[in-house]
């Protein structure tokens, strides 16, 4: 359980790193960065995203 937990830390981590850093380098919309993590979630297979 507490590995699981670690590996879902983990990817959430990554994601919002990886998007942060995308915002910072483009001129996005909050929808265009909504879609992102959307799609990045959806790719990582998180179903809820805060």
């Amino acid at each position: 359980m507490q590995s699981e937990l670690k590996e879902i830390k983990d990817d959430y981590a990554e994601i919002y790193t990886s998007l942060i850093d995308f915002y910072t380098k483009h001129s996005w919309t909050s929808k265009r960065l909504a879609d992102e993590v959307v799609s990045l979630a959806s790719k990582n297979n998180i179903k809820e995203v805060v």
